[in-house]
């Protein structure tokens, strides 16, 4: 079964949101899924929140991504510890689905072999878009010239979109950043109405 999870922004600073999650969910004897966006190259900020932030109508806001079953339990603990840590629950979104963008060129073909089968081993719960083809280009008249001329024996173009669950998309976006040749636009969470 698949988990649900939802974004939530807490007014507050970041290490002290961090040691509240962590020693609730260590407290509670619990474990569960939580991501910091900031650490994870999740989109986040809208314009408003950024001009908020920079005219100081409200401190730091942090985004993080949790399991629905902590959902309850980190509402309750930031409600019960308000007066203390001055943290604010200030929106909580479910999250459908998230994706990232990605293009790729590759002038050799050891490399290019390796990404291809990086996306074709894409975890089932992912999809890649429609528009994710994979264009290979050999032009042997190159293959004497010298290794920084603008002529490449091989070329290897893609660009495309990663979709899924949450969880599993961002184990993959760890993943691909092993591949410098690989460049990812940050992670983008999409919402239920």
């Amino acid at each position: 079964m698949e988990k649900v999870f939802y974004e939530l922004v807490i007014e507050g600073h970041l290490p002290v949101i961090k040691g509240f999650i962590f020693g609730l969910l260590e407290g509670s004897k619990r474990e569960g899924t939580v991501i910091f966006s900031q650490e994870s190259n999740i989109k986040t900020e809208t314009l408003t929140e950024l001009f908020e932030e920079w005219m100081h109508l409200h401190e730091s806001l942090c985004h993080l991504v949790i399991e629905e079953r902590l959902l309850e339990m980190v509402k309750k603990g930031l409600e019960s510890t308000f007066l203390v840590l001055k943290l604010k629950l200030k929106k909580v979104r479910k999250i459908k689905k998230a994706s990232f963008n990605f293009h790729y060129e590759v002038y050799g073909k050891k490399y290019g072999e390796e990404i291809k089968n990086v996306f074709k081993e894409l975890p089932p719960q992912l999809k890649t878009s429609s528009d994710y083809q994979p264009h290979e280009e050999i032009y042997p008249e190159c293959k004497e010239i010298e290794t920084l001329a603008p002529c490449h024996e091989y070329n290897l173009k893609a660009h495309g979109s990663v979709e899924g669950p949450i969880d599993v998309l961002l184990l993959f976006y760890k993943k691909i950043q092993e591949y410098e040749l690989i460049k990812k636009d940050p992670i983008i969470l999409h919402f239920e109405n």
